[in-house]
């Protein structure tokens, strides 16, 4: 249901009301909520056999990836807002590179 409620959204011009996935439902969608509609690319991958004994399962697989087609979003580069944490990334940055450097030397 929450691909199906991605798609339907993706669907829909902007400006328009959107349904909210039902992520609760299911402990997977619910962990990777972040990867379905956060700020990431994210990539479907169907598994299909070639045996007769399992068209139904390949043909069920395949109707999902077509609505996992559907679903449209759209990753950004995260970027600094201010010069306030510009300022504290580089400062975190440094007192990360003195850490490394002082483990190293008692290694």
């Amino acid at each position: 249901r929450v691909i199906q409620t991605l798609a339907e959204n993706s669907g829909k011009p902007k400006g328009k009301a959107k349904t909210q996935p039902p992520f609760r439902d299911s402990k997977l969608t619910h962990i990777l909520k972040e990867s379905l509609c956060g700020n990431s690319k994210t990539v479907m991958m169907a598994a299909l056999s070639p045996s007769a004994a399992d068209f139904e399962e390949t043909m069920s697989t395949l109707r999902f990836a077509q609505s996992v087609k559907k679903v449209q979003l759209s990753a950004s580069a995260n970027q600094l807002k201010n010069e306030t944490e510009q300022s504290l990334e580089l400062q975190l940055r440094d007192e990360l590179a003195d850490m490394k450097k002082r483990l190293m030397q008692e290694r």
